[in-house]
C-alpha cells in the first residue's frame, strides 16, 4: 500500500507527493508491461506474441514507466481525493 503526504501551497493548489513500495510497483509493471507488448510488432512474430526478453529488448523502459504512471496515477489520485474530502 501507498504513503502520500499533502503539501498546501498558494492560490488554493495542493501537492501531493506518493511513495510506492516496490511490490506495487512491480504489478504496475506487469500490468503496462503485458498491456504494451500486446501492442508491439516484432518480425518475425504475430503482433503481441513475442517472447518477453526481445521485446523488453525492443522497448525503452520510459515507455513502460509512461504506461505505469497511466494506470496507477489516476486511481491513486482518487483514492486519495476520496480520503481527503
Amino acid at each position: 500500500m501507498y504513503t502520500y503526504s499533502l503539501k498546501k501551497l498558494p492560490k488554493n493548489t495542493v501537492e501531493i507527493s506518493v511513495l510506492l513500495p516496490k511490490q506495487d510497483i512491480e504489478k504496475y509493471y506487469s500490468e503496462a508491461f503485458k498491456k504494451i507488448s500486446a501492442q508491439t510488432e516484432i518480425q518475425g512474430f504475430r503482433k503481441g506474441k513475442a517472447p518477453k526478453h526481445l521485446i523488453e529488448k525492443q522497448l525503452k523502459r520510459e515507455v513502460i514507466y509512461e504506461e505505469i504512471i497511466r494506470g496507477a496515477l489516476p486511481q491513486i489520485y482518487e483514492e486519495i481525493l476520496k480520503r481527503n474530502s
